[in-house]
């Protein structure tokens, strides 16, 4: 969708984000990456329509499109990006939990929505971000 963050092995995240429980911080471009969340969700042996795990943030100084982008990775799968307002203000969480770290972990929720056609996907995070 944006930047240049690809499958394969996540970056080493440095510290972590403690979130509220609320999972109100929502992933865009969930689509674009249906595939890979689909495998993580089958990869699960409990109810395969939600699963609770860790999520990479991954601050993207370069990304083209965004120039305050933030990629969501989880199991090493770019999974989607936080929306503009959401990866600004976790850009402020990253120095206070990683110094100048580029990345850091926090609690996710993915979802298979279910309706007619193909089933879409909703990916959530536990950033304790207010209004978001």
């Amino acid at each position: 969708m944006f930047g240049s963050s690809s499958g394969g092995e996540a970056p080493r995240a440095t510290g972590r984000i403690p979130g509220s429980g609320l999972f109100a911080a929502e992933v865009i471009g969930e689509g674009r990456h249906a595939a890979d969340i689909a495998h993580i969700l089958e990869s699960a042996t409990d109810n395969g329509d939600e699963r609770l795990l860790d999520a990479t943030l991954v601050i993207e100084d370069d990304d083209p499109h965004q120039s305050n982008a933030v990629a969501v990775q989880i199991e090493g799968k770019l999974v989607g990006y936080l929306p503009r307002a959401t990866a600004q203000a976790c850009r402020a969480l990253f120095s206070s939990v990683a110094g100048s770290a580029k990345t850091v972990t926090c609690a996710a929720r993915i979802r298979r929505l279910r309706g007619d056609g193909e089933p879409t996907f909703q990916v959530q995070l536990d950033l304790p971000l207010s209004g978001k």
